[in-house]
Protein backbone atom coordinates (compact mmCIF):
# COMPACT_ATOMS: atom_id res chain seq x y z
CA UNK A 1 0.00 0.00 0.00
CA UNK A 2 1.40 3.40 -1.01
CA UNK A 3 0.70 6.56 0.99
CA UNK A 4 1.49 9.80 -0.82
CA UNK A 5 2.14 12.24 1.99
CA UNK A 6 2.10 16.03 2.13
CA UNK A 7 4.60 18.18 4.07
CA UNK A 8 4.71 17.30 7.75
CA UNK A 9 4.91 20.09 10.30
CA UNK A 10 8.20 20.19 12.20
CA UNK A 11 10.54 22.61 13.93
CA UNK A 12 12.55 22.79 10.68
CA UNK A 13 9.48 23.58 8.58
CA UNK A 14 7.08 25.87 10.45
CA UNK A 15 5.14 26.63 7.27
CA UNK A 16 4.05 23.10 6.39
CA UNK A 17 0.37 23.94 6.92
CA UNK A 18 0.60 26.84 4.47
CA UNK A 19 2.38 24.59 1.99
CA UNK A 20 -0.44 22.05 2.29
CA UNK A 21 -2.93 24.85 1.65
CA UNK A 22 -1.11 25.94 -1.50
CA UNK A 23 -0.89 22.34 -2.71
CA UNK A 24 -4.65 21.95 -2.27
CA UNK A 25 -5.30 25.17 -4.24
CA UNK A 26 -3.03 24.02 -7.06
CA UNK A 27 -4.62 20.59 -7.26
CA UNK A 28 -8.09 22.15 -7.34
CA UNK A 29 -6.98 24.14 -10.39
CA UNK A 30 -5.65 21.01 -12.07
CA UNK A 31 -8.83 19.08 -11.32
CA UNK A 32 -10.90 21.81 -13.00
CA UNK A 33 -8.86 21.30 -16.17
CA UNK A 34 -9.10 17.51 -16.06
CA UNK A 35 -5.47 17.06 -14.98
CA UNK A 36 -4.12 14.59 -12.44
CA UNK A 37 -3.20 16.16 -9.08
CA UNK A 38 0.41 16.81 -8.19
CA UNK A 39 2.07 14.39 -5.82
CA UNK A 40 4.14 15.87 -3.01
CA UNK A 41 7.85 15.04 -3.34
CA UNK A 42 10.06 15.53 -0.26
CA UNK A 43 13.23 16.26 -2.27
CA UNK A 44 11.52 18.95 -4.32
CA UNK A 45 9.98 20.34 -1.15
CA UNK A 46 13.34 20.60 0.60
CA UNK A 47 14.84 22.44 -2.39
CA UNK A 48 11.88 24.83 -2.53
CA UNK A 49 11.93 25.49 1.23
CA UNK A 50 15.66 26.17 1.30
CA UNK A 51 15.37 28.59 -1.62
CA UNK A 52 12.50 30.52 -0.04
CA UNK A 53 14.39 30.79 3.23
CA UNK A 54 17.59 31.90 1.51
CA UNK A 55 15.75 34.65 -0.38
CA UNK A 56 14.45 36.01 2.95
CA UNK A 57 17.79 35.63 4.73
CA UNK A 58 19.86 37.15 1.89
CA UNK A 59 17.35 39.81 0.78
CA UNK A 60 17.06 38.88 -2.88
CA UNK A 61 14.36 37.58 -5.21
CA UNK A 62 15.47 35.39 -8.10
CA UNK A 63 15.26 31.90 -9.55
CA UNK A 64 19.03 31.68 -9.17
CA UNK A 65 20.49 31.05 -5.72
CA UNK A 66 22.47 33.74 -3.94
CA UNK A 67 25.67 32.16 -5.31
CA UNK A 68 24.26 32.09 -8.85
CA UNK A 69 23.23 28.42 -8.91
CA UNK A 70 20.26 27.83 -11.23
CA UNK A 71 17.06 26.21 -10.02
CA UNK A 72 17.62 23.18 -12.25
CA UNK A 73 21.08 22.66 -10.73
CA UNK A 74 19.64 22.97 -7.23
CA UNK A 75 17.03 20.35 -8.01
CA UNK A 76 19.56 17.98 -9.60
CA UNK A 77 21.98 18.39 -6.69
CA UNK A 78 19.26 17.30 -4.26
CA UNK A 79 19.26 13.82 -5.79
CA UNK A 80 15.95 14.30 -7.58
CA UNK A 81 16.23 12.49 -10.90
CA UNK A 82 14.10 13.97 -13.67
CA UNK A 83 14.82 15.50 -17.05
CA UNK A 84 11.74 17.71 -16.62
CA UNK A 85 11.70 20.45 -14.03
CA UNK A 86 10.45 24.00 -13.60
CA UNK A 87 10.11 26.62 -10.89
CA UNK A 88 7.69 29.36 -9.85
CA UNK A 89 8.54 32.00 -7.25
CA UNK A 90 6.36 34.67 -5.66
CA UNK A 91 6.69 37.44 -3.06
CA UNK A 92 3.84 38.72 -0.86
CA UNK A 93 3.52 41.33 1.89
CA UNK A 94 1.80 40.50 4.17
CA UNK A 95 1.84 36.70 3.77
CA UNK A 96 -1.18 35.22 2.01
CA UNK A 97 -1.22 31.82 0.35
CA UNK A 98 -4.48 32.59 -1.43
CA UNK A 99 -3.32 35.91 -2.90
CA UNK A 100 0.08 34.47 -3.86
CA UNK A 101 -1.68 31.58 -5.63
CA UNK A 102 -4.03 33.94 -7.45
CA UNK A 103 -1.09 36.06 -8.59
CA UNK A 104 0.71 33.01 -9.99
CA UNK A 105 -2.43 31.81 -11.76
CA UNK A 106 -2.86 35.27 -13.32
CA UNK A 107 0.67 35.13 -14.75
CA UNK A 108 0.74 33.15 -18.04
CA UNK A 109 4.17 31.61 -17.48
CA UNK A 110 3.53 30.58 -13.88
CA UNK A 111 0.05 29.33 -14.75
CA UNK A 112 1.52 27.19 -17.54
CA UNK A 113 3.78 25.41 -15.04
CA UNK A 114 0.91 24.78 -12.61
CA UNK A 115 -1.30 23.34 -15.37
CA UNK A 116 1.42 21.51 -17.29
CA UNK A 117 0.53 17.81 -17.73
CA UNK A 118 4.24 17.04 -18.22
CA UNK A 119 4.80 17.53 -14.48
CA UNK A 120 3.25 15.26 -11.86
CA UNK A 121 5.25 16.04 -8.70
CA UNK A 122 5.76 19.24 -6.75
CA UNK A 123 7.58 20.70 -3.78
CA UNK A 124 6.40 23.95 -2.20
CA UNK A 125 8.57 26.12 0.04
CA UNK A 126 7.29 29.09 2.04
CA UNK A 127 9.29 31.35 4.34
CA UNK A 128 8.34 34.49 6.26
CA UNK A 129 10.60 37.14 7.76
CA UNK A 130 12.12 40.59 7.47
CA UNK A 131 13.08 41.37 3.90
CA UNK A 132 14.91 44.35 2.39
CA UNK A 133 14.42 44.88 -1.33
CA UNK A 134 15.09 47.87 -3.58
CA UNK A 135 15.95 50.03 -0.56
CA UNK A 136 12.78 49.19 1.35
CA UNK A 137 12.48 46.90 4.38
CA UNK A 138 9.39 44.78 4.98
CA UNK A 139 8.92 43.33 8.48
CA UNK A 140 6.46 40.61 7.47
CA UNK A 141 7.31 39.37 3.98
CA UNK A 142 6.74 35.92 2.50
CA UNK A 143 8.54 34.17 -0.32
CA UNK A 144 6.97 31.23 -2.15
CA UNK A 145 8.84 28.68 -4.25
CA UNK A 146 7.18 25.92 -6.28
CA UNK A 147 9.42 23.26 -7.83
CA UNK A 148 7.90 20.95 -10.45
CA UNK A 149 9.19 17.62 -11.71
CA UNK A 150 8.22 14.26 -13.16
CA UNK A 151 8.25 10.94 -11.36
CA UNK A 152 6.95 7.58 -12.46
CA UNK A 153 3.26 7.28 -11.57
CA UNK A 154 2.38 4.95 -8.71
CA UNK A 155 1.03 1.62 -9.89
CA UNK A 156 -1.33 1.24 -6.93
CA UNK A 157 -4.89 2.48 -7.15
CA UNK A 158 -5.16 5.67 -5.10
CA UNK A 159 -8.32 7.12 -3.62
CA UNK A 160 -8.71 10.78 -2.57
CA UNK A 161 -7.44 11.78 0.85
CA UNK A 162 -9.83 12.63 3.68
CA UNK A 163 -10.01 16.35 4.46
CA UNK A 164 -10.43 15.64 8.16
CA UNK A 165 -7.08 13.86 8.50
CA UNK A 166 -5.55 16.94 10.09
CA UNK A 167 -2.01 15.65 10.58
CA UNK A 168 -2.03 13.96 7.14
CA UNK A 169 -0.66 10.64 8.41
CA UNK A 170 -3.14 8.54 6.38
CA UNK A 171 -4.80 7.40 9.62
CA UNK A 172 -8.11 8.59 11.04
CA UNK A 173 -8.07 9.17 14.81
CA UNK A 174 -10.76 10.26 17.26
CA UNK A 175 -9.92 13.94 16.81
CA UNK A 176 -10.42 13.61 13.06
CA UNK A 177 -13.82 12.00 13.63
CA UNK A 178 -14.82 14.81 16.03
CA UNK A 179 -13.82 17.42 13.44
CA UNK A 180 -15.84 15.55 10.82
CA UNK A 181 -18.94 15.44 13.00
CA UNK A 182 -18.61 19.17 13.67
CA UNK A 183 -18.41 19.70 9.92
CA UNK A 184 -21.54 17.62 9.40
CA UNK A 185 -23.44 19.59 12.06
CA UNK A 186 -22.41 22.82 10.34
CA UNK A 187 -23.55 21.58 6.95
CA UNK A 188 -20.03 21.18 5.54
CA UNK A 189 -20.12 17.39 5.11
CA UNK A 190 -22.66 14.80 4.08
CA UNK A 191 -23.84 11.89 6.21
CA UNK A 192 -22.16 9.50 3.74
CA UNK A 193 -18.80 11.27 4.19
CA UNK A 194 -19.02 11.06 7.98
CA UNK A 195 -20.04 7.39 7.83
CA UNK A 196 -16.96 6.67 5.73
CA UNK A 197 -14.84 8.66 8.19
CA UNK A 198 -16.11 6.56 11.09
CA UNK A 199 -15.46 3.35 9.13
CA UNK A 200 -11.85 4.45 8.58
CA UNK A 201 -11.51 5.18 12.30
CA UNK A 202 -12.90 1.78 13.29
CA UNK A 203 -10.66 -0.18 10.93
CA UNK A 204 -7.52 1.76 12.03
CA UNK A 205 -5.97 0.90 8.68
CA UNK A 206 -3.98 3.47 6.66
CA UNK A 207 -5.73 4.69 3.53
CA UNK A 208 -4.36 5.85 0.22
CA UNK A 209 -4.32 9.46 -0.84
CA UNK A 210 -3.45 11.61 -3.84
CA UNK A 211 -2.56 14.99 -2.36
Amino acid sequence: MVCLLVPAASADNPYAEEERQMLDLINQEREEYGLDPFRFNSLLNNVASEHSQEMIDKDYFSHNSYDGTSFSTRIGSSGYESYRCAENIAFKVPPSVTIAHEGLMNSPGHRANILNPSYNEIGIGIWVGEFTYDGRTYSNAATYTQNFGWGEPAADHVIPYNQYDKNKDCLIDFGDVSAGIDGYLNGLSSFAEISKLIDLYLTREPYLRTS
